[in-house]
């Protein structure tokens, strides 16, 4: 894999307000290729398109001072503490949109330095012996792809399971008892592991030898932006939790893209508001999506027309049909 002139980025930072909007800023305002990596102390970070409500277990997260924090790309909740590696790709053009595979070969081979023999499996997960170690995202903004992926190292897998509440329709039919049983610690599978900044820097090293480019230091006028993003953004609660949107009809149906949670308000039989929540992937922002309903006929044919037009621009895993059993029940 090589990206032209890619600037490596060693974040220090373990602040996850700060971290999440460094990824925004250096995707939105920043022009060339960039790997990073970083680390969080303990946070839970929320899919773009999910109901943060839902998906955390609220009195464990407050009793135990964990910041929650909404990221750019779809997807599910995943818990952050300093044990777990984060690192991100960003490249100009699509061409590489919804590759995971190519994202991901560097890590894996850089893993396999350390004789962790792992793969891709699954639609955005890394696995040894059948054990996620790894869960990937992406997102397209402005031209420019960014896929970012998380790497369990020394985590708290108690913390893990218990400041998550995945929905339930995620696991049906998967005979999966619990989160804390379908990880593993990479640390766990090297021998005399380091500490987790020392591995942090190794990996970084090892990826970054395969990818060529100059380390990039955040300058002075970089972190003063990426601070005012996270100040204005990142920190807030109407972007990590969402406004209490009211709503008279709720659906929900899993897919093999994805979990997904409709939220409707109707009015004289037509959509006056519409919400969607869960763990999909979407191209683009699903409020562009969601805005062509509002005002259409609340009934399966006008739903099923509309996605016609647009799923495909949006949600190409989904079918429209599926689409509008989703929102008409």
């Amino acid at each position: 894999m090589t990206m032209p002139e890619t600037k490596l980025v060693f974040l220090e930072s373990t602040d996850p307000y700060f971290n999440l909007a460094a990824e925004e800023y250096l995707l939105l305002y920043k022009s060339g290729g960039f790997f990073a990596v970083w680390r969080n102390s303990r946070s839970v970070i929320v899919g773009r398109n999910q109901n943060t409500a839902a998906e955390i277990n609220s009195s464990f997260v407050r009793e135990n001072g964990i910041a929650v924090v909404r990221r750019l790309t779809g997807g599910g909740a995943v818990f952050h503490d300093i044990g777990n590696i984060n690192y991100t790709f960003i490249e100009n053009g699509t061409l590489h949109s919804n590759d995971y595979a190519y994202f991901s070969a560097p890590v894996i081979e850089a893993l396999a330095g350390f004789g962790i023999n792992a793969e891709l499996s699954g639609r955005n997960d890394l696995t040894v012996n059948g054990a996620k170690i790894s869960g990937a995202a992406q997102c397209t903004l402005n031209g420019r792809v960014l896929h970012h992926g998380t790497l369990l190292y020394s985590a708290n897998l108690d913390y893990l399971a218990k400041a998550l509440n995945p929905n339930p329709l995620k696991f049906e039919g998967k005979g999966i008892k619990s989160v804390r049983s379908r990880v593993c610690n990479t640390a766990r599978l090297i021998d005399s592991p380091p500490d987790a900044s020392l591995f942090m820097r190794r990996l970084f090293d090892a990826v970054c030898k395969s990818l060529g480019g100059a380390e990039y230091k955040l300058t002075r006028e970089d972190t003063a932006a990426i601070t005012k993003l996270r100040n204005e953004k990142y920190t807030t609660d109407e972007w990590n939790y969402g406004g209490k949107r009211p709503f008279t009809v709720k659906n929900e149906m899993r897919f093999d893209c994805g979990c997904f949670e409709a939220r409707l308000e109707i009015g004289n039989g037509k959509i006056a508001d519409f919400s969607l929540f869960g763990d999909f992937f979407c191209k683009g922002e699903i409020e562009e999506f969601i805005k062509e309903f509002i005002g259409i006929r609340y009934d399966y044919d006008s739903v099923l027309k509309t996605a016609g037009r647009h799923i495909a621009d949006y949600l190409p895993a989904l079918s429209a049909q599926d689409f509008a059993r989703l929102v008409c029940g």
